[in-house]
């Protein structure tokens, strides 16, 4: 490969990791705001959740309405928190992205708690998310 055609190959990956990387800052917010529509034009037409709570070792969701709807119970009453906390750490290679997160949530008894947590996410190669698979701490 030549010199520049090894240039524009580095300057793609990087535009396609800044943009993978705004995506992933998109996806936080609106989850912390509770924006399920926003979450879902962020992922695919076929979207995948693993979610990190359910009667066995988290739950799967797949398809447009099935993704929405545990989104909706997940993350639709969030409240953007008024309470700091730490961005997130991205590692991102190829088509996926490694995100540790915090989430801050007010508890029925008006304390707020911060779950940290972890998500693996995949891509499609138009930057939108095919599967969003979540780890996070649980309280005893």
């Amino acid at each position: 490969m030549s010199q520049a055609a090894q240039s524009y190959a580095v300057q793609s990956d990087d535009a396609r990791l800044r943009a993978r990387r705004e995506t992933v800052l998109a996806f936080g917010a609106a989850w912390d705001g509770g924006d399920v529509e926003t979450l879902l034009r962020l992922m695919s037409d076929s979207p995948v959740y693993k979610g990190s709570t359910g009667p066995g070792p988290g739950t799967h969701f797949s398809g447009r309405d099935d993704v929405r709807a545990a989104f909706t119970r997940m993350v639709g009453g969030n409240k953007p928190s008024a309470e700091p906390k730490p961005a997130p750490v991205m590692h991102l290679f190829d088509e996926h992205a490694l995100v540790y997160w915090t989430l801050n949530f007010t508890d029925k008894d008006g304390k707020v708690q911060a779950v940290p947590g972890v998500d693996v996410l995949h891509f499609a190669p138009d930057g939108r998310i095919t599967m969003k698979d979540a780890y996070r701490k649980a309280f005893g």
